[in-house]
């Protein structure tokens, strides 16, 4: 299974830990509170503990232990994604640091990254099958990762389900005016294909806040993929990051197929 992880507070921090957390890079003790004050970087969701580049060879909790398909990265700085892609491993792939550093410099209002594991037979892997899939429409942009599948059957030739579901996505964006979650949740009950996901979505539109949505769901008898969420960091993950903070797993959403 692939792992995601979506920043969508600017910041990308989280504050307030309780006391005892494992992520010591950077604390300070409020006394009055008895609380811990932990500074998460975007480096350090990636490369601590069980950051998102430590669950290539070790994961807590998904089915396939194993990520070796593809690591994508996206930056929102203003309207414009800044994308960061590659086949390597994250320790192999060069310039991954200074990319993230970079990144983080230009003060990204939204942070995705995403490391994929190719589950479609006869499907090449390459950079181009990495999320997430930034889908540009005649005035807004799309952004979409996922883990998990959806069964279609008639793709076109070396295009993934993935990629497919967000040209959907963003042509109706493109073609209605109406809540971002109204259309996800559209589309996913139109669909006759069998599928079990999480699902991360980011509309952007010259002049407008960006908007994001995420779910967690299923159209028949299997549970999707875990997706954790916290709100004080304001992050969702496949898998928690790090020891401490608000983390609760995302609530699973039974599609009925229309």
């Amino acid at each position: 299974m692939c792992r995601w992880i979506f920043v969508y507070k600017s910041t990308g921090k989280e504050r307030i830990a309780p006391r005892g957390t494992r992520n010591r890079r950077s604390r300070k003790v409020n006394r009055s509170r008895k609380t811990t004050t932990t500074t998460t970087t975007y480096t350090g969701l990636c490369y601590d503990n069980n950051g998102l580049f430590n669950q290539v060879l070790d994961s807590r909790s998904a089915e396939f232990p194993n990520n070796t398909d593809g690591l994508g990265m996206a930056a929102l700085v203003g309207n414009a994604w800044l994308e960061y892609k590659s086949m390597d491993l994250p320790d192999h792939a060069p310039n991954v640091r200074s990319w993230i550093s970079m990144a983080t410099a230009a003060k990204p209002r939204m942070f995705m990254a995403h490391l994929r594991s190719n589950t479609r037979d006869g499907m090449e892997s390459t950079t181009a099958h990495t999320h997430p899939y930034v889908i540009h429409g005649k005035r807004k942009t799309v952004s979409v990762l996922m883990n998990g599948y959806v069964g279609y059957t008639k793709l076109r030739d070396n295009i993934t389900d993935t990629q497919y579901l967000a040209e959907k996505i963003c042509a109706r964006v493109n073609a209605k005016n109406e809540p971002l979650g109204k259309t996800v949740d559209s589309i996913l009950r139109a669909t006759r294909e069998k599928f079990r996901m999480t699902l991360g979505v980011v509309v952007t539109e010259p002049g407008k806040s960006p908007k994001h949505y995420v779910v967690r769901g299923m159209n028949w008898d299997t549970d999707p993929p875990t997706l954790y969420h916290s709100v004080r960091a304001g992050i969702y993950a496949s898998e928690t990051l790090y020891d401490g903070g608000d983390w609760n797993i995302v609530p699973a959403v039974r599609f009925k197929r229309e």
